[in-house]
């Protein structure tokens, strides 16, 4: 069996597979981020141990864990310091978290976005992006002194597991210490930062074992199992969800995103690389996409349960396209990909009297859509990626409804897998090709398409104007959104 860990927003997984792609066997651990004031969005580490240690246990109780060949780890982005017995002086910052945005200006001004971008191929951001969050942490938080350590989530598992320090160059890409040419910190901002060069762990490509799995206090794991780096939770569900091709994929994650390939780097997007450095990659992380659907259905329902993502379906469906003049901006943790606004919020436009919960509803799911739109047309028109079609995975597209919503505002075919959450696979079929027991070419099987689903054309005109109207409508909010935060920062003094 070959196992898959992925470290989400809102829960861990661990999946067990056959080294022909079935799912044997799953166990899944929900918790929750802390929202604070001043946009700081966090999670204690010790709950990713907890969980890893509670899945692992119920599985134990499904079959026998000597049987696992090897490990792999996705994760969500997050920066968790520690101190040199691994010890952390304050909670893991999610990429929600905006508590470096202050800081932003200051960097560029200093160091240089140009030079922050020939370096990193990424732009200088709060939230996705470390440098911004590491510069508000030494000067504002007296224990970053004591650190000796940075951690992405899969990398501090990855410690607890098997003792070794260490982590990917997918993710190393979005730290904003990294030079993404050469495959290596960068000596330069580094020292800008003030990160010691021992503070940097050693880099690896996603499906190299770094180590075996050891004795630990709460974990049922048999000794000896090798483990790879791990990688980010996007590259990992692009592996699992193409099955290890090459395409275009559409993410419906607690944040929604398109991975495609890019002929030239953006700096309105997220970048990095495939496990092995072979080609770039661009991301659009919305950061609100699953996080706003769920939010809307426990505000309408109050009850929040599974079964009533249906009924909130059966009633958006009813709906007409572009909810009769209803916009929802998914900015409920400010605007990322293409506008980087933090301080933007988020909004309904255009109510009505006549407007129902099912209005609402619709333009929350096209809410997110317009926004991907986007980024979407970004890509293809200035970044020369080519997106014939998207393979479609994650939470969100277990809604039929959204996915046709979708398909008719990108007006693109998507291809749905018998898998939908496909990080886990990912990172198991990255653990199989470390070990030698999987090639390129066993994975074509683990994930085949199961649905097709086809824009309709007779929408294409209305949610071309809608979405072009979503657009022109940003700036709009941005203004708000800084009246807003100026009218909290003099109520904080």
């Amino acid at each position: 069996m070959l196992a898959g860990i992925d470290v989400g927003s809102t829960g861990l997984k661990v999946s067990l597979f056959s080294e022909e792609g079935e799912r044997l066997h799953c166990a899944y651990r929900a918790y929750s981020l802390e929202y604070r004031k001043g946009g700081r969005v966090t999670i204690s580490p010790e709950v990713w141990w907890k969980s890893l240690c509670g899945c692992f246990a119920e599985l134990e109780s499904q079959c026998d864990l000597r049987r696992i060949e090897a490990i792999g780890i996705s994760h969500a982005n997050a920066l968790i310091p520690t101190d040199k017995d691994m010890q952390a002086p304050f909670d893991a910052i999610m990429q929600m978290d905006q508590r470096g945005g202050c800081m932003v200006e200051r960097i560029s001004r200093e160091f240089g976005e140009e030079r922050i971008f020939s370096i990193t191929g990424n732009r200088n951001a709060a939230g996705f992006l470390w440098g911004p969050t590491l510069k508000w942490l030494q000067e504002r938080e007296e224990a970053f002194g004591s650190v000796c350590y940075l951690f992405t989530p899969s990398s501090y598992l990855v410690m607890r597991l098997t003792g070794v320090y260490s982590m990917d160059h997918t993710r190393a890409a979005t730290t904003m210490l990294y030079d993404l040419e050469r495959g290596s910190w960068s000596q330069d901002l580094c020292d800008y930062f003030h990160i010691s060069r021992e503070m940097c762990p050693p880099l690896f490509g996603s499906q190299e074992i770094v180590g075996r799995t050891k004795k630990t206090e709460g974990l049922c794991l048999p000794d000896g199992i090798p483990v790879t780096v791990g990688c980010m939770d996007t590259v990992a569900a692009m592996q699992g969800m193409a099955a290890g091709q090459e395409e275009t994929v559409l993410i419906l994650g607690s944040v929604g995103r398109f991975a495609a390939y890019p002929a030239r780097l953006d700096r309105r997007f997220l970048n990095t690389q495939l496990p092995d450095r072979s080609r770039r990659i661009s991301m659009t992380p919305v950061n609100n996409a699953g996080i706003a659907v769920r939010w809307i259905r426990d505000v309408l329902f109050r009850c929040p349960e599974e079964g009533n993502y249906r009924e909130m379906d059966a009633m958006a469906e009813h709906v007409p396209a572009a909810s009769e003049g209803l916009f929802f901006f998914p900015y409920l943790t400010g605007s990322t990909c293409p506008h980087w606004e933090p301080a933007a919020r988020g909004a309904f436009l255009g109510m009505e009297a006549f407007h129902t919960a099912g209005h609402y509803a619709r333009a929350v799911l096209e809410g997110v859509g317009f926004s991907l739109w986007e980024n979407m047309k970004i890509l293809e028109q200035e970044s020369g990626a080519r997106i014939d079609r998207i393979y479609t995975g994650g939470g969100g597209a277990k809604s039929r409804v959204w996915l046709q919503i979708l398909s008719d505002i990108f007006q693109k075919e998507l291809i749905v897998p018998e898998h939908l959450e496909t990080e886990t696979m990912g990172s198991a079929m990255l653990a199989g090709m470390g070990t030698g027991r999987l090639s390129q070419g066993d994975l074509v099987c683990w994930n085949k398409p199961r649905e097709y689903i086809l824009p309709r054309r007779e929408y294409a005109e209305a949610y071309l104007r809608a979405a072009e109207t979503f657009r022109e409508l940003h700036p709009a909010l941005e203004q708000a959104g800084n009246i807003i935060g100026r009218r909290a920062a003099k109520e904080r003094v």
